[in-house]
């Protein structure tokens, strides 16, 4: 199985030491390009984690966002139509997850 990333890039700033992040800004935005990049329908992702076509809409319109036990069967359900580690792709959303609250609290 290959591992594949969401798209980590280095920083073009010659001086800037650290790699930035460039992809999704919100788990919604993570999930939808991961589903396009699966070609899954909502319902297929949908009957796959568990959860309803109007609950994927809704996490990826940011309208609400899913539970952490959702969100593992999601990671699981990309990970095989995607050909990927589950546990990495796990970590990326987390990452996601990570960068959205940090750019909420700073607003």
């Amino acid at each position: 199985m290959s591992t594949k990333s969401l798209a980590i890039v280095p920083d073009a700033a010659p001086d800037v030491s650290r790699e930035r992040q460039l992809g999704p800004d919100s788990i919604g935005e993570a999930l939808r390009m991961l589903r396009h990049r699966a070609r899954l329908t909502r319902d297929a992702l949908a009957e796959g984690a568990g959860v309803s076509a109007g609950a994927i809409s809704n996490y990826e319109n940011d309208v609400s966002a899913p539970a952490a036990a959702t969100l593992r069967r999601l990671a699981r359900v990309f990970s095989v139509a995607l050909e990927t580690d589950a546990s990495a792709l796990w970590e990326q959303l987390g990452e996601v997850l990570d960068r959205q609250g940090r750019s909420t609290a700073s607003s």
